[in-house]
Parts: structure tokens; C-alpha cells; sequence
């Protein structure tokens, strides 16, 4: 797995969002401050 450096642009990918919805990143991170939090499950 490779890390991210400073100022290293995100890989990218799609997500789904808690709602559901499927956000393209980065463009949903465009201009924005963003943390992305990676949940395995629910149990």
C-alpha cells in the first residue's frame, strides 16, 4: 500500500456516503477540507 505525501492528489475512486448516494472522489473534495473515515462493519 502506498501512503499519500503532502500535497499528493487522492487516487481516483468512487464511495458510498452514509445516504447512500455514490460520491466520485476527489471531485467531491474539490476545495473542500475532507476526512475520510474507512468502516469495515457493523457488528
Amino acid at each position: 500500500m502506498k501512503t499519500l505525501e503532502t500535497g499528493q492528489r487522492f487516487p481516483a475512486m468512487e464511495a458510498r456516503s452514509t445516504d447512500g448516494t455514490t460520491v466520485r472522489l476527489p471531485d467531491a473534495m474539490e476545495g473542500h477540507a475532507s476526512v475520510l473515515i474507512f468502516y469495515r462493519g457493523h457488528w
